[in-house]
């Protein structure tokens, strides 16, 4: 018996390069994005919410740890990172 099992790429372009996002299967097979937020975007639901990158794909190593990680309610602007106020790539906290 054979299983085909189909990965899909996006390429998003960030001014120096490109990232690449793989598409994965969820539980009910379908397939889904990894949702992420840039600074500015408004959180679609309550949650803890992590770092995942700067936007303009600058060295994030000035980016500390204790601010890796915010709590945002429903509607709340996505904040710039506290120590640079660089624009930031979050995703929901697993």
């Amino acid at each position: 018996m054979f299983y085909h099992f189909y990965v899909f790429f996006t390429f998003i372009g960030n001014g120096y390069g490109y990232i690449l996002y793989v598409t994965k299967i969820n539980e009910k097979g379908f397939f889904e994005m990894a949702e992420r937020y840039k600074t500015g975007e408004k959180a679609p639901e309550n949650g803890t919410y992590e770092f995942d990158g700067l936007v303009n794909g600058g060295n994030d190593a000035d980016v500390t740890e204790d601010e890796k990680h915010i709590e945002l309610s429903n509607g709340d602007t996505f904040p710039p990172t506290r120590s640079n106020k660089d624009a930031a790539y979050w995703k929901k906290a697993k």
